[in-house]
């Protein structure tokens, strides 16, 4: 049985903080976030109330390079990432903001846009780069280049910081931007 709503999926590599996202819109620990690459391995839908909308956020597993993906579970894994992605509207891709914009990424951006989907960036972790003004505005514009087939790609800056951020519980930035597909704020205003 399908859960009523918009379907948002949350797509991108091992450990650019999917999981951590959708906790923190949650406000609680809904899903498992551990360092260990490959702890999601199923798709889990989570019903979603937001300005009065009706969604369903969609944790998914990392996505590696093929080359990468030598285990029959990491194969199963993608395989139903992938199939998440056509049963969904929207796609937010996860970038670890330190690590920038990777050939997996962009496949998967290609991917979704190819299928019709609303794409839309966020540029996670944040916080991690923005103190070095201009690492920051590499990242930023190495991904507006690297995603330019996007045609005007929505980049939103997030960043989720604190002790308990993995279980909800830490101070969030940009979300409501994010789910609403808008450009962030500069991040200093945010502060």
């Amino acid at each position: 049985v399908q859960i009523e709503g918009t379907r948002i999926a949350f797509l991108g590599r091992p450990n650019a903080g999917k999981s951590t996202l959708i906790n923190a819109l949650m406000h609680e620990a809904r899903v498992i976030v551990d360092d260990t690459p490959g702890t999601t391995r199923d798709p889990i839908d989570l019903p979603f109330e937001w300005q009065g909308k009706k969604l369903v956020l969609i944790d998914t597993a990392g996505l590696r390079r093929r080359k990468q993906v030598a285990r029959a579970m990491e194969k199963l894994a993608a395989i139903k990432s992938i199939r998440t992605m056509e049963r969904t509207q929207v796609v937010v891709l996860v970038i670890d903001a330190t690590q920038g914009v990777t050939d997996q990424d962009q496949r998967i951006a290609r991917m979704a846009f190819e299928r019709g989907k609303g794409v839309i960036i966020a540029l996670n972790k944040w916080d991690l780069v923005v103190k070095d003004k201009k690492k920051s505005r590499e990242v930023l514009l190495d991904t507006e280049e690297r995603l330019a087939f996007l045609e005007r790609p929505r980049i939103t800056k997030t960043s989720i910081v604190g002790d308990k951020r993995d279980v909800g519980e830490g101070k969030a930035f940009n979300l409501d931007d994010l789910l609403e597909g808008k450009q962030a704020r500069p991040w200093q205003e945010l502060h």
